[in-house]
């Protein structure tokens, strides 16, 4: 299943994997899920001291105005989702307002240093003074605020700010995981006390992927989740355009501080991975283009209901296929195929039955010639077979057929019979004739072997009138 999204003019619309879109919502729920834990768990540490004796000394280092937003935050988005009430929307939008006043009361505390006691309001009397949300995660809880307010914008100005926004959210995270990974407190926090915490981090790149994630069904991240050969490039390139260096630098990073290479050697070393990593995925796209450009190749040339070649694709190929027959000197067949009765089938049983005897024939031509021959349906009940084969080779594949019928026609819960007409023809090696030419014959072979079985039913029938 797909949708369209709309699209700025002069750019294409892009049709959306609703099945992926499904698995991703499943997805989001379970990250909010982890973000509500981590925020209720850390609001009762701080809330009530005998829940927090019981935690981890490391847990505190969340701070409960951080908590707070990012409860808020998930609340928002859970709230904003698509075909929920206008009450809902407006109480994700207060909580979207509650984030940013967190965010920007911490903000304007760190800018006057002042304080405005806000976090003390969660914080039970017997803890001490928990301290500020750092720098960063404010900045990113004030950037949050108004993407949760325009979430759900499907186009014009609004669309590109709440775009523009969750790419600068998405940067900040990874500044911020960057600053921890590496240790530079300068990046995760203003030092070591003010800086931050584990939970607070896994809540922010949470909340910046949910984000994203709802986003990409209505803006410039619909690239994302689309069917499109280009959404299928970008899913698998955008994982290693994200995460490589970061891993290529951490390896770094661990061979120096072992004392197995040397800072130079290990620059030289990473910067080596690095360009065989960007071959590798250049090679790999390049493949993923290649096949999704035949795939498509296929769908344009194939028959729908039978996978057959279609007309054009029959031509396409069986033009090639008689072409090396000439050059080679080798014979070349037409076999001209026409199921009988099928609009009587149509007319007594529905067209769904006709549709079906016809997807059923298809599997039996499969079956009975070569994965070399060319198999196309020319018309709604006409096929052709042709191939580089002798007329023994020909026949003999007919006869094939004919046997794969008779035993589906043995099935006496059938309400029809698949019954076919045919006409063959096989070119002389020493005449080049057209492929057009070649189908003429057959045809009329097969118009000829086609009236032959009319008279001889309609002889038959006259005999058992008379008789």
């Amino acid at each position: 299943m797909s949708m369209d999204v709309k699209t700025p003019p002069g750019r294409t619309s892009i049709h959306l994997d609703l099945g992926l879109i499904d698995r991703l919502h499943i997805v989001q729920r379970l990250c909010l899920l982890l973000v509500f834990l981590i925020s209720v768990v850390t609001l009762a540490a701080w809330m009530y001291p005998s829940v927090g004796r019981l935690l981890p000394d490391v847990w505190m280092t969340m701070k409960p105005n951080t908590a707070l937003a990012a409860l808020c935050g998930a609340f928002s988005l859970v709230l904003s989702q698509p075909k929920r009430r206008h009450n809902m929307l407006m109480a994700s939008r207060i909580l979207a307002c509650i984030v940013g006043l967190v965010a920007f009361s911490t903000l304007l505390e760190y800018m006057l240093k002042a304080h405005f006691r806000l976090d003390y309001l969660l914080v039970s009397g017997s803890w001490p003074r928990p301290g500020r949300m750092s720098p960063q995660t404010a900045s990113f809880f004030a950037l949050l605020c108004p993407v949760l307010l325009l979430i759900r914008a499907g186009k014009g100005t609004r669309a590109r700010v709440a775009d523009g926004l969750v790419l600068v959210i998405s940067l900040l995270v990874l500044i911020v995981s960057a600053g921890h990974l590496f240790g530079a407190n300068r990046l995760s926090g203003i030092n070591p006390e003010v800086r931050v915490s584990p939970q607070s981090l896994v809540c922010l790149v949470l909340l910046a992927y949910v984000s994203l994630l709802r986003r990409a069904e209505h803006g410039i991240f619909a690239i994302l989740l689309g069917l499109g050969i280009g959404s299928k490039i970008a899913r698998i390139a955008c994982p290693f355009a994200l995460f490589v260096p970061f891993l290529l630098q951490i390896g770094e990073d661990a061979l120096v501080h072992k004392g197995w290479l040397s800072p130079s050697y290990s620059t030289a070393l990473s910067s080596s991975a690095a360009a065989i990593l960007g071959f590798a995925l250049i090679l790999m796209l390049a493949w993923r283009i290649d096949s999704l450009e035949q795939a498509v190749r296929d769908l344009s040339l194939r028959d729908e209901l039978t996978m057959l070649y279609n007309r054009r694709g029959f031509y396409a190929l069986a033009e090639q296929s008689l072409h090396h027959a000439h050059r080679h000197k080798i014979p070349f067949s037409v076999l001209f195929i026409d199921l009988d009765g099928l609009k009587k089938i149509n007319d007594s049983f529905g067209h769904e039955a006709g549709s079906n005897l016809i997807a059923e024939f298809a599997v039996l031509l499969r079956r009975s010639f070569r994965k070399s021959d060319v198999i196309g349906r020319v018309g709604g009940d006409e096929f052709v077979v042709a191939g580089e084969s002798s007329e023994a080779a020909i026949l003999l594949a007919t006869e094939r057929l004919k046997l794969a019928v008779s035993a589906l026609n043995a099935d006496s819960s059938r309400l029809y019979q698949i019954s076919f007409s045919y006409g063959h023809i096989t070119s002389d090696i020493e005449c080049e004739e057209s492929l057009d030419d070649l189908l003429g014959r057959a045809d009329k072979s097969m118009y000829k072997a086609k009236q032959h079985k009319k008279q001889l039913h309609g002889a038959a029938h006259h005999r058992l009138i008379s008789g």
